[in-house]
């Protein structure tokens, strides 16, 4: 990685000292002209010079100067030709020395002010002059072209690979060898822009969530912005900065990239997918642009805030994603109530307004709740450290035929020797994707409510060893018996408190079933092992699968609580479980396995002769 950034880097400097003329990049740009005609790939020839725009900061649009170097057929993809271009001038100089996340769908034009299309692709391994851009006629087709979905896979066109004859020219350009020129090109990074002043550690954990969704986005500050209280009127032209926006509010986050095209109410921006979901929903607003940003962990990006509203994103495909000026997008509204405890703070009516959107992009509501929740948390606990929390939130809806409403009502308790913040919301993020990932009905979500009470203390009970009494007889410490069908077995349970409260012992009793030969009774807290969430939402380790939209949400709301403790016993398909609330969550794990042999107990269901003993198997 270290030997392509030290080749890179002098690609990326070569071009200063290229003949491309003296550069256009020192004046001011006028508006370009809206409905440009496409130059198609066919009409370009090596060396030929042209023009691209965009914003290096605020809304002043500044050209740069490009060569085309060359057409790599079915370069994106069949049919789909890459325009390999050298970039130069101030704009690309003064942006860390190449081409930075953000410029996707810079225009590019001829000198006669055709519309060549848009840069769109570079080198992953370093900041480059060298481009790709996507041609004009694919880019249009998205505004044209037919609604069906497109496959939902980031992959397709994310790499481009390069001829030998174009490495050639590009080494020449860089005076490297061929073979020190990368053999692809890839999509450029999009900078993802979310408010919320984010900390550096908050900001990384949303990058690692991203990269294992394999987005090609980079995690940016950003500023907050309104949702359009009614139908946007604000206007955009090409090479202006473009938002597509997942929501608005104290959480605002957007893709920012650059309007390459736009035309009788229609914006062509990109030049390649955001989330490739091809149908979508997303916000469509203006974006100013504050600076770029030469990370060296990326490549250099533009650190950009949301502006006004335009429209919609209804169309995310290969060349590009369309954006539908004057339209207005649904949004789930979500609203937050946060506490500190420790010190009274409080921030109430904390608001954000997702986008209501499907496919590919849905993937990012529950992420976006994420986000909204641990910032306001972060932001009135006012530390990152150990804690509890109790959080409650209120899930409504509809159902997409009917127009019926429905919701879910959920409260839980939550501790963490660590971040209390993120510790807090794996449950409301669990409940929210299961209610988008089933397919029992066809749903919408509406409002997500939220209340959240924390403090520093952390508040749980540790489960110590359990020792176990046979139809009534002495508590032994074991890890098997056996008993006969109808006799009791009673779990005595000491649990140590975190907090240094007192102690305290609990009790919970289970019958042994008939024509069993053996199982297992656990004991755990609510919100982990067998009564755990992980295995109601991804298997129900039960096996009993909510057959309607109505059942699931009840399944979700009886869920075991974290301050609930809980034993579990299994014998054959039988499984029953005892459950005690406790008002701490609740930690750890202890089993008994249970041999069953004999007829039923002569003295009655649940009891067993005077001082009778459990029956410990060899080995105890």
């Amino acid at each position: 990685m270290r030997g392509l950034r030290r080749i890179v880097g002098p690609i990326g400097a070569s071009v200063a000292a290229a003949s491309l003329a003296a550069s256009a990049a020192a004046q001011t740009s006028p508006p370009l002209p809206e409905c440009a005609e496409p130059a198609p790939p066919a009409s370009l020839s090596a060396g030929q010079a042209a023009t691209g725009y965009t914003v290096r900061r605020g809304e002043l649009v500044e050209p740069f100067d490009v060569e085309i170097l060359g057409v790599l057929e079915d370069g994106i993809g069949p049919g789909r030709d890459l325009i390999v271009v050298d970039t130069a001038g101030p704009v690309i100089e003064d942006g860390g020395g190449g081409i930075s996340a953000g410029m996707s769908g810079s225009p590019v034009l001829t000198d006669d002010g055709g519309l060549i299309g848009a840069v769109a692709y570079g080198f992953s391994t370093g900041p480059s002059s060298i481009g790709g851009v996507t041609p004009a006629p694919d880019m249009l087709d998205v505004l044209d072209g037919p609604t069906a979905a497109t496959a939902h896979t980031g992959s397709r066109g994310a790499e481009v690979e390069l001829t030998r004859r174009l490495r050639s020219r590009i080494a020449s350009r860089a005076g490297v060898a061929v073979t020190g020129v990368p053999t692809e090109m890839s999509r450029l990074r999009v900078p993802l822009s979310v408010s919320g002043g984010l900390l550096a550690e908050r900001r990384a954990l949303l990058q690692r969530a991203i990269d294992r969704k394999r987005l090609p986005l980079i995690v940016t500050g950003g500023a907050s912005a309104g949702a359009p209280a009614g139908v946007p009127s604000a206007t955009i032209a090409p090479g202006d900065a473009f938002a597509a926006a997942l929501s608005y509010g104290d959480i605002t986050s957007a893709a920012i990239g650059t309007a390459t095209y736009v035309c009788d109410g229609e914006v062509a921006a990109f030049g390649h997918p955001f989330l490739f979901s091809g149908p979508t929903l997303l916000g469509a607003s203006r974006a100013s642009v504050l600076t770029v940003v030469d990370d060296p962990t990326f490549v250099p990006f533009k650190l950009a805030a949301v502006g006004d509203p335009l429209g919609i994103v209804d169309r995310d495909r290969l060349a590009a994603i369309r954006g539908v000026l004057g339209e207005v997008a649904p949004t789930v509204a979500v609203t937050q109530d946060t506490t500190a405890l420790d010190t009274g703070r409080e921030r109430l009516g904390a608001h954000t307004e997702i986008v209501r959107t499907t496919g590919t992009a849905a993937e990012m509501l529950p992420l976006t709740v994420a986000t909204h929740a641990f910032a306001n948390i972060d932001s009135t606990f006012d530390q990152i450290g150990a804690g509890s929390s109790r959080v409650s939130f209120t899930v409504r809806g509809i159902r997409s035929r009917s127009g019926r409403p429905w919701k879910l009502v959920r409260s839980n308790r939550w501790a963490s020797t660590a971040d209390i913040s993120f510790g807090s919301i794996p449950e409301l993020i669990g409940f929210i994707a299961a209610i988008q990932e089933q397919e029992l009905a066809r749903v919408e979500l509406t409002s997500i409510d939220i209340d959240v009470s924390v403090e520093r203390a952390v508040r749980a009970y540790e489960i110590g060893r359990v020792r176990w009494s046979l139809a009534g007889g002495p508590f032994r410490d074991l890890n098997r018996l056996r008993a006969r069908p109808g006799q009791r077995i009673t779990a005595q349970i000491p649990l140590r408190a975190t907090d240094g409260s007192r102690r305290r012992t609990e009790e919970l009793r289970f019958e042994v079933p008939h024509r069993q030969r053996g199982g297992v009774i656990v004991i755990s807290g609510g919100g982990g092992g067998e009564g755990g969430l992980l295995c109601l939402l991804f298997g129900e380790c039960r096996g009993d699968r909510a057959r309607t939209f109505r059942g699931l949400l009840a399944k979700l709301e009886d869920t075991p609580r974290n301050d609930e403790l809980l034993g579990i016993a299994s014998f054959g398909r039988s499984e029953r479980t005892t459950s005690h609330r406790v008002k701490k969550v609740v930690r750890g794990r202890d089993a008994l396995e249970v041999i069953v042999d004999g007829d039923r107990g002569r003295d009655g269901p649940g009891h067993g002769p005077p001082g009778a003993t459990p029956q410990p198997t060899p080995g105890d």
